[in-house]
């Protein structure tokens, strides 16, 4: 009996001796799996954290753009308020001529706009009531230079400075805000090398 106890037993040591290699063995898989799994954690968390300052590095640069395209339309926008009340006080300042340099001034552009042909010369209420001395007779003058003459309207034209003349069935517009706004992208270049001249700006020379 003896020897059939002593099998047992190495039976069971044997037995005992696989189960704990096979343990060991497990306990070595799950730490390599779990080593791995914590690798490609680490690499994923990489991965987001990098993406994550990839996104928000765009998102800086997008918000920068947005800000300087608003900077730069807030800019244009005040060039161009600027430029508006400049050209507007420049035709206020021609309103408000005194009579003798405003009415020089109309026929000076008479002289301009005048045809060879028989015409009606239109003006505002105001202009009507400041006529000078003989106005009609220097009207005359300068109208006959052309080859034409020229009548003045006794209906008014609520024009702000200047005149409108028609010939026939045409009208030639010869207000001053006409006269601005027909070479407004001129004045407007004129204005803005004049007004924001990065020259001058800052109290350069």
């Amino acid at each position: 009996m003896a020897g059939i106890d002593n099998i047992i037993q190495q039976i069971r040591q044997e037995s005992m001796d696989t189960v704990r290699q096979m343990e060991a063995d497990a306990r070595a898989q799950a730490d390599a799996i779990q080593k791995s799994c914590d690798a490609a954690c680490q690499e994923i968390l990489k991965d987001a954290q990098q993406a994550r300052q990839a996104q928000a590095a765009r998102l800086l640069e997008k918000e920068h753009s947005r800000i300087l395209m608003e900077e730069k339309n807030a800019d244009l926008a005040l060039k161009q308020q600027m430029i508006e009340e400049t050209m507007q006080a420049a035709v206020q300042k021609l309103c408000t001529l005194e009579d003798e340099a405003y009415f020089r001034l109309i026929m000076h552009m008479v002289r301009q706009f005048a045809q060879a042909a028989d015409g009606i010369i239109y003006f505002s209420e105001k202009d009507h009531r400041r006529f000078p001395k003989d106005f009609q007779k220097s009207l005359d003058g300068v109208s006959q230079a052309a080859g034409g003459h020229l009548t003045i309207a006794e209906e008014c034209r609520p024009v702000d400075g200047g005149f409108i003349l028609a010939y026939g069935g045409v009208e030639i517009n010869g207000s001053f805000s006409a006269l601005f706004w027909s070479r407004e992208e001129e004045l407007r270049d004129l204005l803005n090398g004049y007004l924001f001249d990065e020259r001058t700006e800052g109290g350069g020379t």
